[in-house]
């Protein structure tokens, strides 16, 4: 009676199992998915208000971002100084260590209220930025491609625009004015293609209607204030560290040796890793590690950002010395040998003394009482 039960239960087992594989095969794959999807949904969200700015706006928001306590400090500054010009701002700037960039957004001053008040907006571009610019770019190269193909990008009396090598460039009709852009995120790139919405910012009262999108009136700036561009063909971003006195266009900063990649120097390390579904990523921080030579290593530095990444077992070369009693002693070893000279020679005095007490003679003298006498013995 027990048998036959018994085969019962392991045949429908047997026959249930068909249909729970398949379902367990099913979720590993929605959940693979869901982080190829997220990272785009989430990138293409934020970029969406910044992604149609001229490419000088967009090089300094996108470096801005990755340094937000310095955008928020920016912002408020700027709130107790709205009186200044835009000269004296630039000369007050110089007592500052804000990055260039988010000194040089003071000038677009309802773009930087917007960064410093969207918080989470601000760290989240700020990350993935961080991580790979190569990403980041190219997503912006998709949007200005849906915007393009929707009919509402185009050349006007604003700014410019360039498709060339499948590189969309948006530039000033100025080389030193520039009129920054807002527009409905939902509406601009035709039918959003995501579940999570783009993020949409309102235009400011004064700025000008000119088709789909609103205008800033004229921002000039100094060559001080333009130091960056984008290298769209190698998708990062170049900046000058060096006072820039005269405007060069975009074109000549990416090839000029005086301008060079930029490189995030605050921030620790940020790790892309990617799934083994194509194209699926989340971004990690790891943690900061102190690495200690062992006696004997070399330390080895890495040319590319200047970190420690490996110990060499070849000896250290050694300063040759001539003559070393000549060589002049470090102040803090001569003030160590002049203490401890100092201790010896107390050491003896009190050595003498109690030599000194232990004496026949000594004793002979006599011993002093408390009210002065002199008793003998």
């Amino acid at each position: 009676m027990k048998a036959p039960t018994l085969s019962l239960l392991i045949s429908l087992s047997v026959a249930a199992m068909p249909g729970i594989l398949p379902a367990q095969a099913a979720g590993t794959v929605s959940v693979s998915t869901s982080v190829h999807t997220d990272s785009h949904e989430e990138l293409d969200s934020l970029l969406a208000p910044v992604a149609l700015y001229p490419d000088t706006v967009l090089t300094h928001v996108l470096i801005a971002a990755t340094y937000p306590l310095d955008v928020v400090a920016a912002w408020r500054w700027q709130q107790n100084h709205q009186h200044l010009s835009d000269t004296q701002i630039e000369t007050a700037m110089s007592g500052y260590h804000w990055d260039p960039s988010v000194k040089a957004l003071l000038l677009f001053s309802d773009v930087l209220g917007i960064m410093a008040q969207d918080l989470d907006w601000l760290q989240a571009l700020g990350n993935h930025v961080v991580a790979d610019q190569a990403y980041v770019l190219g997503r912006v190269q998709l949007l200005r491609d849906k915007a393009l193909r929707a009919g509402y990008l185009s050349n006007n009396s604003y700014q410019q625009v360039s498709h060339n090598h499948n590189t969309i460039v948006i530039t000033s009709v100025r080389p030193h004015t520039v009129y920054v852009p807002f527009y409905d995120t939902r509406r601009v790139y035709g039918a959003w293609w995501h579940h999570r919405a783009p993020v949409y910012w309102h235009h400011p009262g004064h700025y000008r209607r000119a088709g789909s999108f609103y205008y800033s009136p004229g921002i000039r700036f100094s060559a001080s204030f333009d130091f960056g561009a984008i290298h769209w063909r190698n998708r990062y971003v170049v900046v000058n560290r060096q006072p820039v006195r005269r405007y060069h266009s975009p074109v000549k900063r990416v090839r000029s040796s005086d301008y060079q990649r930029w490189e995030h120097k605050r921030r620790a390390p940020v790790k892309v890793v990617r799934s083994s579904e194509r194209g699926a990523r989340h971004i990690t921080t790891p943690p900061r590690q102190q690495l200690t030579p062992l006696p004997g290593q070399r330390v080895v530095k890495s040319r590319h950002n200047g970190t420690v990444h490996r110990f060499d077992n070849k000896p250290v070369k050694q300063p040759v010395i001539i003559n070393q009693s000549r060589q002049e002693k470090p102040a803090y070893t001569q003030r160590q040998q002049t203490m401890t000279r100092q201790g010896d020679s107390l050491r003896r005095n009190e050595q003498r003394q109690v030599k000194h007490r232990t004496s026949p003679a000594a004793r002979q003298q006599g011993s002093a009482h408390r009210d002065g006498r002199t008793i003998n013995r």
